[in-house]
């Protein structure tokens, strides 16, 4: 989270996190705003960057005025619990996995950033769009492009979950250090996922199992082959109900896929029907196939949206974020 700046003159507070760690520094005016979102509350633990000791929310002058219900003389006890013991006396559990509860936060989360997550969906596909045009080397680029594309659009959108306003080109600008990482991510999950569909399950399971890979890698800060079994250990705990979150997302590019592949066999049988296949018959069923992977395109970044949304909300609720809501 980064400091405005016209708040880097103010004190900044380091937070401790569903997952035991401290989080931060963020600014008082950034710790309001997630109480006034129930994403903190009185007993949250925080701390003034650069000191030592946690106190609750609450025994903070500055916040008292968050919690009129309280006294703030009662939350005042300073302590130096160690980070796990804090973290179970302090916080609650996390929201649970549901496929009803990741559609609805998704929806939620896009509804109130629906302008710049869509905006950061259409720069990616047309950047991938405008680089299909370039034969060979578009294809080439498009593949080493994938993580550093689809990292800064999860970073984006992961931090506009926990209540931040980060863009897509500055989310693409703090991920410079993790660009190799990302990059061999990207190409490894797409070539082993290909491999994969080659005996149709394993490509399928792949690609459950690897849906919060990038994610791990942008949030968590770990290698490439790190964060895609991270992912694949963390959903396989879940695999049902990521599986069926992630086929009620992409499921109008499914239909859209099958179709047109049903299409486009059509078309295939009936040109090889006609006699050998020769030049003719190649640019002829490249003619038919052009706006059927056109319309492919097109819905999948009518469904980028939601789907980005919601597998950042699942992320969220099954690997236990640093700020989260608390009900």
């Amino acid at each position: 989270m980064t400091i405005e700046p016209s708040q880097q003159n103010s004190p900044t507070y380091e937070m401790i996190g569903g997952n035991g760690s401290p989080f931060g520094p963020v600014s008082g005016h950034q710790i309001r705003r997630w109480i006034s979102e129930n994403r903190a509350n009185a007993a949250t633990v925080i701390r003034l960057s650069g000191e030592t000791h946690w106190k609750p929310i609450s025994s903070f002058s500055e916040f008292a005025s968050s919690f009129p219900e309280l006294n703030p003389a009662e939350e005042a006890e300073s302590f130096d619990a160690p980070e796990a013991e804090v973290s179970t006396a302090t916080t609650s559990d996390p929201l649970p996995f549901s496929v009803g509860g990741c559609l609805g936060g998704g929806r939620d989360l896009l509804n109130r950033n629906f302008f710049p997550i869509a905006g950061g969906c259409l720069t990616l596909w047309m950047i991938n769009m405008a680089l299909n045009f370039i034969p060979l080397l578009g294809g080439i680029a498009v593949l080493f492009l994938a993580g550093p594309l689809y990292g800064a659009l999860f970073r984006m959108v992961l931090d506009r979950k926990r209540g931040g306003e980060t863009t897509f080109i500055q989310a693409l600008s703090r991920l410079q250090t993790q660009m190799p990482t990302l990059i061999v991510a990207g190409v490894l999950g797409t070539i082993l996922t290909a491999l994969g569909y080659l005996l149709v399950l394993p490509g399928l399971y792949l690609t459950v199992a690897w849906s919060f890979g990038f994610l791990f890698i942008i949030d968590q800060k770990t290698e490439a082959w790190t964060g895609l079994e991270s992912s694949r250990r963390t959903v396989t705990s879940s695999f049902q109900g990521v599986t069926i979150l992630l086929a009620i997302c992409f499921m109008p590019l499914l239909i859209v896929s099958l179709y047109g592949g049903l299409q486009l066999a059509g078309e295939a049988m009936k040109i090889i029907g006609t006699g050998p296949i020769t030049n003719e018959t190649l640019k002829a069923l490249a003619t038919k196939a052009g706006p059927i992977a056109l319309m492919i395109e097109v819905v999948r970044l009518l469904v980028m949206p939601l789907a980005i949304c919601v597998i950042v909300e699942a992320y969220e609720r099954l690997v236990r974020s640093p700020v989260r809501k608390v009900e």
